[in-house]
């Protein structure tokens, strides 16, 4: 009888510089064939592959080798576990085996030559499945102690901080190392500048001038500061996210957790916030034949709102203004020409508020620390618990520290006054008249949008005032809210 042929199979499950796994997995491996009376015609090496997360068919290594099952008698690994963590996977790999009449042997005793043997397999494969989802929830635990402790648990450390001490003790710190200089002003900047000047930038400019834009700080970035990982390129979405985001500027984690000490405060992060929100807000630009009266034309059958259909200017180049219909299925209302609409438009504006002035409703933001507040306290509850169990991830003067330091953020917060957000009816200094005659189609839409107009129209009516062809509807107050009366101050009541 000759020698059997055996396929090694070796997994290792991240790739490192260095590692003595494979030669320990390899060794196991020559003695299990020699055990045999085998002899090895290959050894398919995985790194970097995890036994739970890669299906087995699919290794880099071994997957092709399966499929060549002609070239080997049987497998021989140094324990399952180095085979899969999948129960599934050895299920299906026993199937295989049956299928092309191979068998798997390893350093731990299995040889599913025999019935005993395969159930050893299987037993073997359930308890490497429960180790794995073991050493997770272990890994899952473990982040979650560090969070509470205001730890470094490891992942992408945020721009403007950098990791210090030791194992089992990392934590973030700002990074007020200088890294660079200008050539201009010869200043050095560390990242913490870094940010601070984005910050300012954003907010007021230079020398106050007006706040830059996401786009203008990212290509200065991009010509001065390196990024942290010294390669590719600034760019608006990368400044936005910056500004947005509460690791970079306050060094909480995704859970609220406060892992280092924040690069500002936490009102003017507040105002960062304010800024962005109301740039969001900002009228874009409107696109090609946008619909000046969207949101303004009503069908009085179906309820439902008109389309607009922009039409081709006139031959003499004059403006066609376009149509609107509705589309509602089976709805008897049909199509009627804007200009009829616009003609009826100007002449409620100027019935009802040609010489009064304008005014505009602002919005001012008000100040609340209470979420703020109420997570410290639930911080503080959870730590007082840690405390009477004996459950310190440090010493004595570590659990002291974390504690004193929540305490400390929660007297700042305790003592800033709540300031409720408010309404203020601000003068634009023209008329109404002026106004109409000067806005453009799309800026006279946006205005009855704001001050709540409807026009109800029906083209199976005749033309003419008292038809109920143009119905236009306003709320009864529209004109003593913003126009008739002085600007209000605080909830506008």
């Amino acid at each position: 009888m000759g020698q059997v042929r055996l396929l090694g199979a070796l997994r290792e499950s991240k790739g490192r510089d260095w590692s003595d796994s494979f030669d320990g997995q390899e060794k196991d491996v020559q003695g299990v064939a020699a055990r045999h009376r085998g002899t090895l015609v290959e050894i398919a090496r995985d790194r970097d592959v995890s036994g739970r997360e890669v299906h087995l068919f699919k290794r880099p290594a071994l997957g092709p080798w399966l499929k060549k099952p002609d070239l080997y008698d049987g497998i021989a690994v140094q324990k399952i576990d180095r085979l899969t963590r999948r129960p599934v996977d050895i299920y299906l790999f026993f199937e295989w085996c049956k299928e092309h009449g191979k068998f798997l042997v390893s350093a731990d005793g299995v040889d599913t030559r025999t019935r005993a043997g395969k159930a050893h397999a299987e037993l073997l494969a359930m308890v490497g499945g429960w180790e794995w989802e073991a050493i997770q929830e272990r890994n899952r635990d473990s982040r979650a102690r560090a969070r509470e402790a205001g730890r470094w648990h490891g992942g992408t450390v945020p721009y403007g901080y950098r990791i210090t001490g030791g194992k089992g003790n990392w934590r973030l710190v700002p990074d007020t190392v200088p890294l660079f200089s200008t050539v201009a002003d010869r200043r050095t900047w560390s990242p913490v500048d870094v940010l601070h000047w984005m910050i300012e930038m954003f907010l007021f400019g230079e020398n106050g001038t007006g706040g830059w834009s996401y786009l203008r700080i990212a290509a200065w970035l991009d010509l001065h500061v390196p990024t942290s990982t010294g390669r590719g390129q600034w760019n608006h979405r990368t400044v936005k996210n910056m500004l947005r985001s509460r690791a970079n500027l306050l060094g909480e984690d995704s859970h609220g957790n406060s892992r280092a000490k924040p690069l500002i405060t936490m009102g003017l992060f507040q105002q960062v916030q304010r800024e962005m929100d109301a740039r969001a807000r900002t009228i874009k630009p409107p696109r090609a034949n946008a619909n000046p009266l969207a949101d303004v034309i009503w069908c009085p059958e179906c309820t439902k709102k008109f389309h607009y259909l922009p039409q081709p200017d006139y031959a003499d180049g004059t403006e066609h203004l376009g149509r609107y219909h509705c589309n509602t299925l089976n709805c008897p209302v049909k199509t009627i020409a804007a200009k009829e609409l616009w003609e009826v438009l100007d002449a409620y504006m100027r019935l009802m508020a040609s010489g009064v002035e304008r005014h505009l409703l602002e919005v001012v933001p008000g100040v609340d620390y209470t979420p703020e507040i109420n997570d410290l306290k639930v911080r503080i509850s959870r730590l007082r618990r840690q405390d009477e169990d004996g459950d310190w991830e440090d010493d004595r003067e570590g659990y002291r520290r974390r504690l004193g330091e929540l305490r400390g953020k929660l007297r700042e917060l305790e003592v800033e006054p709540v300031v409720p957000q408010s309404e203020q009816w601000t003068p634009t200094g023209e008329t109404y008249g002026r106004f109409w005659e000067s806005a453009a189609l799309l800026g006279k839409g946006a205005e009855l949008r704001r001050i709540g107009v409807k026009l109800w129209v029906d083209p199976r009516k005749p033309k003419g005032i008292g038809s109920g062809r143009i119905n236009v509807e306003a709320p009864s107050g529209w004109l003593r809210w913003g126009l008739l009366e002085k600007p209000k101050r605080g909830n506008g009541s």
